[in-house]
């Protein structure tokens, strides 16, 4: 709720004082009642100038940082709080709708900028989820009430195993569900396939049985169309 706050709500009062700045200054410098009333009917793009901007780095960069942090909470500590998960999904749900209006709504229109993936995040996250494997397991195998009555040894034994069976899993769950589903698999190929004839004229790899029967082009002109189809 703070968070939500601070990223939407304090840009929200920013925007209105601004605005009611703006209407000020026109009405004690101008006794002009049109010029009252032009203040007051901007259109959409003077408006829009008086938001603040998206920053192309740092607003992203808050943005990841955020659910990155919400992420090493949430599976660091899932053994010791398992409700946390679903608080996370209903923050996550909010999130989204929130960042949506805060782009659209609150800050100017962002600067378009490409990207092959999130980059480094991606590195971060699995360091998290790596990191996650041994904590849980650490926090089952040494504080968790279940395990009072073994010696110290036997707790470790339960921790080395519960750690390896959880990579075990972790391994398994990453093999089975791809990090690029078939269908985006296919559309980059055939995004790239396109580049690669269009900017670079990239030869196709049936281009040779053409060559191999000798096969010269005919570019001249015909009165009427003899291609049946």
């Amino acid at each position: 709720v703070v968070g939500n706050f601070f990223e939407v709500g304090l840009p929200l009062i920013m925007y209105f004082y601004s605005f009611y700045k703006l209407e000020k200054s026109i009405e004690s410098n101008s006794n002009d009642s049109n010029a009252i009333n032009i203040a007051k009917d901007s259109s959409e793009v003077e408006k829009s100038f008086l938001l603040p901007t998206y920053d192309v780095m740092l607003g992203t960069f808050e943005d990841y940082a955020e659910l990155v942090i919400q992420f090493g909470y949430t599976t660091m500590f899932v053994a010791a709080f398992p409700l946390a998960t679903v608080m996370s999904l209903v923050n996550n749900y909010v999130e989204l709708k929130v960042d949506g209006w805060k782009i659209s709504s609150l800050v100017r229109r962002p600067e378009p900028r490409s990207c092959e993936d999130i980059g480094t995040w991606y590195t971060i996250l699995e360091i998290v989820s790596a990191a996650a494997v041994f904590v849980n397991s650490g926090i089952v195998a040494f504080t968790s009430s279940i395990t009072l009555n073994y010696t110290y040894v036997e707790r470790i034994w339960i921790f080395i195993l519960m750690a390896t069976g959880l990579f075990c899993i972790r391994l398994i769950v990453a093999f089975i569900i791809p990090d690029i589903p078939p269908e985006v698999e296919i559309q980059i190929k055939r995004q790239e396939y396109i580049v690669g004839k269009v900017l670079y004229n990239k030869e196709d790899e049936e281009d040779h049985i053409g060559h191999s029967f000798n096969l010269v082009p005919d570019y001249s002109v015909k009165e009427t169309d003899e291609d049946a189809l």
